[in-house]
């Protein structure tokens, strides 16, 4: 008789949960342009999950930057 290695395999049925869940809710609105993440993967605390279109942002920002330079008076002037 010779000895040779015997691999069991038995498939048996059934169900797992997540030990960690993350819910995510967004600070701000906008269009996403990047998913800065893989799901599932872990992920560091301050890491950077999604890129949104600034275009939104930076127009609001030169309109009140525009506004603001209506109603600012000029420097004086040094004669």
């Amino acid at each position: 008789m010779k000895t040779a290695p015997l691999e069991v395999k038995t498939e048996l049925p059934g169900r797992t949960n997540a030990y960690r869940i993350a819910e995510v809710r967004p600070q701000v609105s906008g269009i996403v342009l990047n998913r800065n993440f893989t799901e599932g993967s872990d992920v560091q605390a301050g890491q950077s999950l999604y890129q949104i279109d600034p275009a939104t942002y930076q127009a609001n920002y030169d309109s009140a930057k525009g506004e603001l330079a209506k109603v600012k008076p000029p420097p004086p002037s040094r004669i």
